[in-house]
């Protein structure tokens, strides 16, 4: 028997709700040791799958996780499950890239990390019409332009429970099953840099994610590639193009500084930023009309490591110890004792209950990922 019809035939019996009637059995009893090696097989095996259907039948979507397409499918006019068995991480997403007259592309939901997160739960959707124009509306499971939908990060867990035992949130940073007291932003200013790899490495291998990366736009231009990195732990926002004194220049200049440094995240292929952390935290009227704007929220930070400035490791590490639930800490990419701060950072976080976390454009807040 085929499997997708396999699957319908189990669906049906499974609709009937009385696996006890004797015409069916014996059925459903292969059926619910089926679909249960089959559940089993995708919460051990890794990968994301993906349920969509086309309007027409000839609809593209790519599967892009950290900024990278690791799998395409042209959809087919019936809801079926396409299946990324790889490992990569970061922000996933789910692109629609052939519009066209007659075209949408329609995403059921995402399986990931354990959980099914549904498409129209999501905040994110650049492909829905609505108020007039692509890009206009957000959870819908339907995209009518080329567009996207945003599912979070691979190692998020929405539901409270990906781990397979307990409840609440968790974070990669507490091993993904131990439930998170609040949520702190780890930040790094100015890069991407020759720095960068060797940062994430650490991030990764303490699992200190997500955290949010304010890169300088001249760097992204010249180091375009990196973007792609940092997006498998983290996000990218805007940092100003060549990191001056904002407040010394016209409105003009600083429109310049923050859209050319938008341009050049999006070119690296990363969304575009919603949040401007000033050079120096330096801010005035002007910096916050530019940052309006271009849809800018200005989030500075609560604490300060002082990795700039020469700080220890040990005094880096203690500075992230001052860290209370919804704060933010400034620290750099491109120094060593932060690199090698990072393994004492996670293990403390860990023992308060504090998760690393996003940083919410609405309130300027570290929340949830």
């Amino acid at each position: 028997m085929m499997k997708s019809s396999f699957n319908k035939l189990c669906n049906r019996i499974k609709n009937i709700g009385n696996y006890s009637r004797t015409k069916y059995g014996a059925i459903a009893f292969v059926c619910v040791a089926a679909l249960y090696v089959t559940e089993t097989h995708a919460q051990t095996s890794g990968g994301i799958t993906v349920r969509a259907r086309g309007v027409s039948g000839a609809e593209h979507i790519n599967l892009k996780v950290g900024g990278v397409t690791v799998a395409n499918w042209t959809l087919t006019t019936s809801l079926k499950d396409y299946v990324y068995s790889g490992t990569a991480s970061g922000d996933i997403q789910v692109q629609y890239d052939n519009d066209a007259t007659g075209r949408d592309a329609i995403v059921d939901y995402i399986y990931v990390n354990r959980e099914t997160r549904q498409a129209e739960n999501m905040k994110t959707n650049t492909g829905a019409y609505a108020n007039g124009a692509c890009g206009g509306g957000s959870y819908s499971e339907t995209m009518n332009c080329n567009g996207y939908i945003g599912f979070g990060y691979t190692y998020d867990c929405f539901s409270g429970n990906c781990g397979g035992t307990g409840s609440g949130s968790s974070s990669s940073a507490t091993g993904g099953t131990t439930a998170c007291k609040g949520y702190v932003g780890i930040t790094f200013d100015d890069g991407p840099t020759s720095n960068t790899a060797t940062l994430i490495n650490q991030l990764k291998t303490n699992k200190l994610t997500p955290v949010t990366w304010f890169n300088k736009g001249q760097n992204v231009a010249s180091n375009s590639a990196l973007v792609a990195q940092e997006r498998t732990v983290g996000v990218v926002q805007n940092h100003s193009y060549t990191h001056p004194h904002l407040p010394t220049l016209t409105y003009q200049q600083i429109y310049s500084e923050l859209s050319q440094t938008n341009t050049a995240i999006q070119t690296a292929g990363s969304p575009k930023p919603t949040i401007l952390r000033p050079p120096y935290g330096e801010s005035n009227a002007n910096v916050q009309q530019t940052a309006q704007a271009l849809g800018l929220r200005i989030v500075t930070w609560d604490v300060d490591s002082q990795d700039w400035n020469g700080a220890s490791t040990a005094a880096i590490v203690s500075a992230n110890n001052q860290l209370q639930n919804g704060q933010i800490i400034l620290m750099h990419d491109g120094y060593t004792n932060t690199n090698n701060a990072i393994a004492q950072i996670a293990a403390n976080l860990k023992t308060k209950g504090l998760c690393p976390g996003r940083i919410d454009s609405s309130t300027g807040r570290a929340v949830a990922p």
